[in-house]
């Protein structure tokens, strides 16, 4: 489904650890396994990992960044009303931080070789295409959410992959355009029912395109 803003899914740590059981797998006993963690949570992350998942735990190597967990309180000792409050806000003095523990996890995250995670997040997402640029190869993935790459992170990916026409529109996802030249009445009116819509109208415009662009290639012959 999409995520909106409002709309997050969250998983259960063994959702994380039976796809990481398959890499495992899938990569042999031969080789040992090094994985790089990025998440808010990082000693109570380890600590479970400890004992719910102890055999898996030992088998493998763990790289996480250990921040402190008051970094992450955006708004203590602030009388705010937290369930309707964001990151982004003028009133969280620790955006800063906030902005410096978000890069160096993306960094982090491009280290591996094979991504587990969200993609229907833009942080995932990132971390995945950051990745993918390090060691210029299609990073392999197994996404918790069930978005793919070729799916954004608010998009309904079953209704929206007819429209995937190109890598090009797989990749580029018209963030560019997408909140101007595909964004219509009919976009606005439906996005918090059936999420964003623009791949579908540019889609077609693109599918228009080509075909102009064949018969054109077509008279020259």
């Amino acid at each position: 489904p999409p995520q909106f803003s409002s709309h997050r899914l969250c998983y259960d740590t063994e959702v994380y650890m039976k796809a990481l059981k398959r890499v495992q797998e899938l990569a042999g006993s031969d080789r040992h396994i090094t994985v790089y963690v990025a998440t808010d949570h990082s000693q109570s992350l380890m600590d479970e990992l400890k004992s719910r998942f102890s055999d898996l735990y030992a088998s493998m190597s763990w790289s996480y960044l250990d921040y402190s967990r008051k970094i992450f309180n955006y708004f203590a000792g602030q009388e705010i009303d937290v369930s309707t409050s964001f990151i982004e806000s003028p009133k969280n003095k620790n955006k800063a931080l906030l902005g410096e523990t978000a890069i160096l996890d993306i960094w982090h995250l491009s280290h591996g070789q094979v991504f587990i995670g969200h993609l229907g997040s833009r942080f995932g997402k990132m971390g995945w295409y950051q990745a993918t640029a390090r060691y210029n190869v299609f990073i392999p993935f197994y996404t918790v959410d069930g978005h793919s790459v070729c799916c954004d992170i608010d998009e309904a990916c079953g209704a929206m992959a007819q429209y995937v026409v190109s890598m090009e529109n797989c990749l580029a996802i018209f963030f560019a355009d997408k909140w101007s030249k595909f964004h219509t009445n009919e976009t606005r009116s439906k996005y918090w029912t059936e999420g964003a819509i623009q791949r579908r109208i540019g889609s077609l415009e693109e599918k228009e395109f080509r075909s102009r662009r064949q018969q054109l290639y077509d008279l020259k012959e």
